[in-house]
C-alpha cells in the first residue's frame, strides 16, 4: 500500500561498480507478475485511497492498445481468456516485435486477416508460446488458458530456471514449470492448475507489469559525502538509498535498489570538483614531491607545510623537513620543496592530515607510498637578462649549486668563464656577473658542473639571450596578506635578496619609525617577500602607510627613498589548529605537533597535556616540552616508553602569538603504539649440512621479509669444487622452528658454506633486522649455555641462553645466596620467548636488591635446545636485580599501618601525629631524579576525598627506602583538620626506581627498575588508618571548690610556652595569678584574682601544639 505521508521510500543496499550483468526486461518483470497474480487470483486486496478497479485496470490498458475489449465496448472482464488475448498481451507488455507475412500454424481462419496473426508469430518466434499440437501446427488461437498453460507461458516469458525437483499436482508435462513459477512466487502451490484463468486475472497481471515498467528513473542526487543517493522516479515519488560504502568521487557506478517490487540498476556518478583524496604521490627529482589530489585543494590550507610529514618506508625515520608547499594552477596539485635531498630509487611514505578542500570538508591520508625515481638530467627552460649585471637561467628542476660564490665553474658568456657570484633557489639560478654585459644578442653555456640533486649533470649547451640595459627601478607592485603581524610585499621585478631587509621596512606610530623584524624576512619568489612584525611593532588597526628602502635590483637600480604603500591590518581572527600528529613509532617516547599559525608558548602548561589508555584512565607519564619552527612546532618528549596499546592524546589551553590571542579549541588525537623492537640475529647453530638461525623475535613467514624467503640469504659456498657468491643453490629447503623464532636451512649434499649473511627479513610485527644485515657465521653456536640471569620477583630468577630452549628441567640449575645452595622448585621455557627459561625458588628466598645470587648450570639431559643439544654444565652466572621495589608489606600482601614517634622500616607506612610525619617504606632502596616530581607521584587525600596540594600542604623526601611525607600545619586543606589520611602512588611514569645497575639482555636498556603502585585503601589491613588531629581543641572545667579556679583541657599535647596569663582572660577582668601545666602538657590549671561566679566566662586563644598548629579562640561559661 502507498504511504501518503512520506513521499521519499528508504532502502538500504549496497552499490555495484559498473560492468554487472544486466538481464533484459522480462526478468525485471518476475516480481510485478508475481504480485500481480497474488493479488487477482489468491487474494482480496483493499487499495485505500490509490484502489485501481479491474475496469479501471483495463481502462488504462486499453488506453496503450495493450487491450481493445468485445465490439459493444464491454472489458469482459468475467469472461475466460484466450491464447489469442494471451499472446497480444505478451507482445505488447513485452515489446515483441509483431511478426506479419508469417504463417506457422494451419488453424481455421489462422490467415493474414487474423487480428491475432501477427501476435501469435511474435511470442512463436520468441519461444514463449507454441501450438496445442505441434505435430498438425495448431495454434487453437480461440481455445482458453489454464493456470498451469499460464504459468509455463509466464515461465518462458521471464526466463526462469526449471527446478529439477517438483511438489505441486500439475500434470505431468507442466510440473517443472508449474513448479518454477511457484518458487518465484508467481502462483499458488495450492491452485487450481487445471482450471481456466479469466481475463480479470490476466488484466490485473498486465496492469502491474505495466506500472512496473513505466516506472523509470528521471534524475538523481548524491549527498552526505556519496554514502547517500536520491533517485526522482517518474511517477513523482523520491526513492533515499543510503550505501554500505560511500560512492567514490567522479567514478560511474552502479546502484542497486527496489521500489514498488521493481529492481532498478542506475548508473551513478558523484561528481565532486574538490578533493577528496590523494590520487598519487610522485617525486621525479630529489627536492621535490607531488601531491596529486582528485579534486581541487584550498590553497591557503595546502601551502601549509606543517600539514605534510615524508618518512622512509622501511626504517619509518623522518626524510628531512618540507621547506615549501606551492599549490598548482588547478589546484589539484601540490609540489613540496625539501630542505634536504631525498635518497634516488627509495620507497618513502606520505602523511597529510587536514589539507582543507572548502568550507569544513579537508583530505586526511597516512602512509601514500612513493618510491623516488629521478632518471633525467636538468634541463634549460628559460635564460633571460635582468639588466647588464645579471642573467636569470631556469632549470626543469632544482639544481646543486655547491659554490655559489664562484660562477665560473658553471657557466661560460660569450665564450668566457663568467666571472661573479650565484643566487640559488629552487630551479631558478640568478648570476651575478662582476662584468657589465653589453646591451644586445649573447650566448651563454651551461657547464656539466651544474647537477641536480641525484648527480645527474645538465647537458653542455649553448643558449641565446638578449640583454638591455635596465635603469628601472623596482617598484612596490602589490602588498597582500595583511595582519597586525606581518604582510607580504611584491615588487615590479626580480629584485637581489640581499639587499632586502626588515631593518629597511617601517610605518610610522606618531613620529616613531616601527621596524619590521630583521632577520625573520622569507622570500617567496624572485619578486615577492614576506615582513613580519611583533611586539610593539606590530601593524597597528588602522590604516597606515608602509615605507620600504635600499631594495635593488640586479642591475643596481635602488628603490624610490621611503617608497610606500598603505596598509589596513586586518585583524587574525582564526584560530590556532594541530596540522599534524606524529607519534615516534621507533622510539615510543616523543609526540611532535605542528600547528597552523605560530603559538603563545606561555599559555602551554603540563596540564594541557592529557595521556589516557584504552580504559579511559589517564597516564602520568613525565615530559618535556621543546618548542621549534618559531613556535609552530611543539615536541613532547616523554620520560618513558609508552607500553604497547591505544592511547587518546588531548591537547587543550593553548593561544596563538597574535593580538587578539586567538585560542585553539580542544583537540584530540590517537597514539598506537605497537612492537618498536628490531629483531636481532641471537645465534646460528651450525651442522654438518644445516643451519638454524635463532632470532630474539617471532618472525614473518610471508611477504618479502619472510625468514623462509630464499632472496633473504646471501652466502658464500663452494660445490663440485667450485666457488659461487649469491643466493643459496637450488634445492636448499627453509622450514620455521620454535613459534616462528628460528629457521632451519638444510643445505643440498656436497655443498660448503663458508660466509652467510640474512638481510631485510622482518619481525612478524613488521619491524626489519637490526643492521638489515647480520653476518650468521659470526654468531655460530656449538654448545648450549646460559649466558645471563636476573630475578624479576623475590623466588623467580630468568636464564638467557645462548640458543633457543625445547624443553627445561629444574635439576639443571642450582641457585646459591650468598653461598648457600636453595631449592629450585620448578623450571620451564619462556611461552614468548624461547631463549630465556624461567626458574622458581621458594617465596621470599631473594631479598629485593638480589645480594650474592648466583645460578650454577648441572649436568642434566633434561634441558635441551632446539637443535636437540643438552645444556653445558660448569657455566655459573650472577643474578641481575629486575625486581620491582614495592611498599613492605605483612606475610598477607597487605600494608600495615601503625602510629610511632619514629619509623619502623619493616612496617608498611609509620604515621606521628603529633610531627605530621607519614612514612612509607620500600623493600629497597629508591631514587628519583627530582624529589619534588617524585614527590606529586605520592597522592594524600583526606576521608572525605579532597586531595592536599603538593608544596602547599605537604613535601616529600626521599631517604633510602624511604619516603617522608610531612604535612604543613598551614597549609590551607591541612590547617583545621582532624581525621584519616590516605596515601596513593602512580608511578605509572616509572619516574621512581630502585638503584639497580647493569643492563637488560638487551645489552642497552637499564636495569633500573620502577617502583610499584598502591592504594592503602585497597592494600592496607582493615582498619589501619593514618589519623592525625592538626586542629587544636579544648575543653574547660570550673572548680566547685575553689572559685578563682579553672581548668583547661587539650586534645593533644601543646607547647607550654603559649600557657601564658595572657592567653586566658576572664570577663571578670580578674588578673591571672597562677598558670600551672601538667607535665603532659594536655591541660592548665588558671587561678584568677577575683572568684568566676555563674555566667562569667573565659576566653583561650593563642595556644599551639609542638607542630604550631594554632587553637581556634574559644570562650567557656561557668
Amino acid at each position: 500500500m502507498r504511504n501518503t505521508s512520506d513521499p521519499i521510500k528508504e532502502n538500504s543496499n549496497v552499490m555495484n561498480a559498473q560492468g554487472g550483468d544486466k538481464k533484459v526486461m522480462k526478468k525485471i518483470l518476475s516480481v510485478a507478475l508475481s504480485t500481480a497474480m497474488a493479488f487477482s487470483m489468491f487474494a482480496s486486496v483493499a487499495f485505500g485511497d490509490t484502489a485501481v478497479t479491474p475496469q479501471q485496470q483495463f481502462d488504462a490498458l486499453k488506453a496503450k492498445g495493450i487491450f481493445t475489449g468485445y465490439p459493444d465496448g464491454s472489458a469482459g472482464l468475467d469472461k475466460e481468456m484466450t491464447r489469442a488475448e494471451f499472446a497480444k498481451v505478451i507482445t505488447k507488455l513485452l515489446g515483441l516485435k509483431e511478426i506479419t507475412g508469417t504463417l506457422s500454424y494451419t488453424d481455421k481462419n489462422y490467415t493474414a486477416k487474423n487480428w491475432a496473426v501477427p501476435y501469435i508469430e511474435a511470442v512463436t518466434a520468441a519461444g514463449i508460446m507454441e501450438g496445442k499440437n505441434v505435430e498438425k501446427k495448431i495454434f487453437d488461437f480461440n481455445g482458453k488458458v489454464t493456470v498451469a498453460e499460464m504459468a509455463t507461458i509466464l515461465t518462458r516469458a521471464l526466463d526462469l530456471e526449471i527446478p529439477t525437483e517438483t511438489n505441486n499436482n500439475a500434470a505431468a508435462w507442466a510440473k517443472g514449470y508449474v513448479q518454477a513459477a511457484i518458487n518465484a512466487g508467481l502462483i499458488d502451490a495450492n491452485a487450481n492448475f487445471a482450471g481456466n484463468a479469466s481475463r480479470e486475472l490476466l488484466v490485473g497481471a498486465a496492469y502491474s507489469i505495466d506500472q512496473a515498467q513505466s516506472l523509470k528513473v528521471e534524475s538523481y542526487t548524491v549527498t552526505e559525502a556519496g554514502k547517500v543517493v536520491e533517485f526522482k522516479i517518474s511517477d513523482g515519488e523520491t526513492v533515499k538509498v543510503t550505501l554500505d560504502k560511500a560512492l567514490e568521487a567522479n567514478k560511474e557506478t552502479e546502484v542497486k535498489f527496489t521500489y514498488k517490487d521493481k529492481e532498478f540498476t542506475e548508473k551513478v556518478t558523484y561528481v565532486v570538483t574538490t578533493a577528496t583524496k590523494v590520487e598519487s604521490v610522485t617525486a621525479t627529482n630529489l627536492k621535490e614531491i607531488t601531491v596529486n589530489f582528485d579534486g581541487s585543494v584550498d590553497e591557503t590550507s595546502a601551502e601549509q607545510v606543517a600539514l605534510y610529514s615524508v618518512v622512509r618506508d622501511i626504517t619509518g625515520a623522518n626524510a628531512n623537513s618540507i621547506e615549501k608547499a606551492t599549490v598548482s594552477a588547478d589546484k589539484k596539485s601540490v609540489v613540496l620543496t625539501l630542505t634536504n635531498a631525498l635518497i634516488n630509487n627509495t620507497a618513502y611514505k606520505l602523511s597529510a592530515t587536514g589539507v582543507k578542500t572548502g568550507g569544513t570538508a579537508a583530505v586526511t591520508t597516512k602512509d601514500v607510498k612513493f618510491t623516488t625515481s629521478d632518471v633525467a638530467a636538468p634541463t634549460v627552460e628559460k635564460v633571460e637578462a635582468l639588466g647588464n649585471s645579471a642573467v636569470k637561467v631556469t632549470f626543469s628542476e632544482p639544481v646543486n649549486i655547491n659554490n655559489k660564490s664562484a660562477a665560473s665553474n658553471y657557466f661560460e658568456i660569450d665564450g668566457k668563464v663568467v666571472s661573479g657570484t650565484l643566487d640559488v633557489n629552487g630551479n631558478t639560478v640568478i648570476i651575478k656577473s662582476f662584468t657589465k654585459l653589453a646591451n644586445g644578442d649573447h650566448k651563454i653555456v651551461t657547464k656539466k658542473a651544474i647537477q641536480d640533486y641525484a648527480g645527474y649533470p645538465v647537458l653542455e649547451k649553448t643558449f641565446d639571450f638578449t640583454v638591455a640595459e635596465d635603469t628601472t627601478a623596482p617598484t612596490i607592485a602589490g602588498v597582500s596578506n595583511v595582519t597586525f603581524e606581518a604582510a607580504t610585499v611584491t615588487f615590479s621585478e626580480d629584485v637581489d635578496p640581499s639587499t632586502v631587509s626588515g631593518s629597511n621596512v617601517y610605518w610610522l606610530d606618531g613620529s616613531q619609525k616601527r621596524y619590521a623584524d630583521s632577520g625573520y624576512e622569507k622570500q617567496i619568489d624572485g619578486k615577492t617577500f614576506k615582513f613580519t612584525f611583533s611586539g610593539l611593532k606590530k601593524l597597528p588597526s588602522y590604516a597606515t602607510d608602509l615605507y620600504i628602502n635600499g631594495v635593488k635590483d640586479y642591475s643596481g637600480n635602488q628603490i624610490v627613498a621611503d617608497s610606500k604603500t598603505t596598509v589596513n591590518a586586518v585583524i587574525d581572527q582564526t584560530r590556532p589548529e594541530v596540522a599534524s600528529f606524529t607519534f615516534n613509532n621507533n622510539t615510543n617516547k616523543s609526540a611532535v605537533l605542528k600547528f597552523t599559525k605560530a603559538v603563545d608558548t606561555s599559555t602551554f602548561a603540563a596540564k594541557n597535556v592529557v595521556v589516557k589508555n584504552s580504559d579511559g584512565k589517564v597516564v602520568t607519564n613525565i615530559f618535556t616540552p621543546a618548542w621549534s619552527d618559531s613556535n609552530k612546532t611543539l615536541t613532547i618528549n616523554f620520560a618513558n616508553a609508552l607500553d604497547a596499546g591505544t592511547y587518546s592524546f588531548e591537547l587543550t589551553g593553548l593561544k596563538d602569538a597574535t593580538t587578539l590571542a586567538n585560542s585553539m579549541l580542544p583537540y584530540t588525537g590517537e597514539i598506537t603504539v605497537g612492537e618498536i623492537a628490531q629483531p636481532k640475529l641471537v645465534s646460528t647453530v651450525k651442522g654438518a649440512s644445516s643451519f638454524i638461525l635463532n632470532f630474539d623475535k617471532k618472525m614473518a613467514l610471508d611477504g618479502e621479509g619472510s625468514i623462509l624467503n630464499p632472496a633473504n640469504f646471501y652466502a658464500t659456498y663452494t660445490v663440485d669444487g667450485n666457488e659461487i657468491t649469491g643466493q643459496l643453490p637450488a634445492g636448499t629447503t627453509y622450514e620455521t622452528l620454535a613459534d616462528q623464532k628460528s629457521v632451519l636451512i638444510k643445505l643440498p649434499s656436497g655443498v660448503v658454506v663458508t660466509k652467510l649473511n640474512v638481510q631485510g627479513v622482518r619481525s612478524a610485527a613488521g619491524n626489519v633486522l637490526s643492521g638489515y644485515v647480520a653476518d650468521a657465521l659470526a654468531n655460530s653456536v656449538a654448545t648450549f649455555t646460559v649466558t645471563e640471569a636476573k630475578a624479576i620477583a623475590t623466588n623467580e630468577i630468568v636464564l638467557k641462553l645462548n640458543q633457543p630452549a625445547a624443553s627445561a628441567v629444574k635439576e639443571s640449575f642450582k641457585v646459591t645466596v650468598a653461598g648457600t645452595v636453595v631449592p629450585t622448585t620448578d623450571a620451564w621455557v619462556d611461552s614468548a620467548d624461547n631463549t630465556l627459561v624461567h626458574i622458581k625458588v621458594a617465596d621470599n628466598t631473594l631479598d629485593a636488591a638480589v645480594t650474592n645470587v648466583k645460578v650454577d648450570v648441572n649436568a642434566n639431559t633434561g634441558s635441551q635446545s632446539i637443535a636437540g643439544s643438552p645444556i653445558v654444565a660448569g657455566t655459573q652466572v650472577s643474578v641481575k636485580d629486575a625486581v620491582k621495589a614495592s611498599i613492605v608489606k605483612n606475610a598477607d600482601d597487605k600494608i600495615v599501618i601503625t602510629a610511632g614517634t619514629a619509623n619502623v622500616p619493616t612496617t608498611g607506612i609509620v604515621f606521628n601525629a603529633a610531627t605530621n610525619k607519614i612514612w612509607v617504606n620500600f623493600t629497597e632502596d629508591i631514587q628519583a631524579a627530582n624529589k619534588d616530581v617524585a614527590g606529586q607521584l605520592f597522592k594524600v587525600t583526606q576521608s572525605d576525598g579532597t586531595a592536599l596540594v603538593y608544596g602547599t600542604d605537604y613535601t616529600a623526601t626521599i631517604t633510602g627506602p624511604t619516603v617522608e611525607l610531612s604535612l604543613i600545619p598551614t597549609g590551607s586543606k591541612v590547617s583545621g583538620y582532624n581525621g584519616i589520611y590516605r596515601v596513593t602512588l602512580n608511578n605509572d611514569s616509572k619516574y621512581i626506581t630502585d638503584k639497580a645497575t647493569g643492563l637488560d639482555f638487551d645489552g642497552s636498556t637499564p636495569l633500573t627498575n620502577a617502583v610499584s603502585n598502591f592504594n592503602v585503601e585497597d592494600d592496607a589491613v582493615n582498619n589501619n588508618a593514618i589519623v592525625i588531629n592538626n586542629a587544636v581543641t579544648a575543653t574547660a572545667t570550673f572548680s566547685t571548690t575553689v572559685a578563682e579556679e579553672v581548668t583547661v583541657s587539650f586534645n593533644k599535647a601543646v607547647d607550654p610556652s603559649t600557657l601564658v596569663a595572657a592567653n586566658f582572660v576572664s570577663s571578670v577582668g580578674g588578673v591571672v595569678t597562677n598558670v600551672e601545666a601538667a607535665t603532659d602538657n594536655k591541660s592548665v590549671k588558671v587561678t584568677y584574682t577575683s572568684p568566676l561566679t555563674a555566667g562569667d566566662t573565659v576566653e583561650v586563644t593563642n595556644v599551639k601544639d609542638a607542630a604550631g598548629n594554632i587553637l581556634a579562640p574559644v570562650t567557656f561559661t561557668k
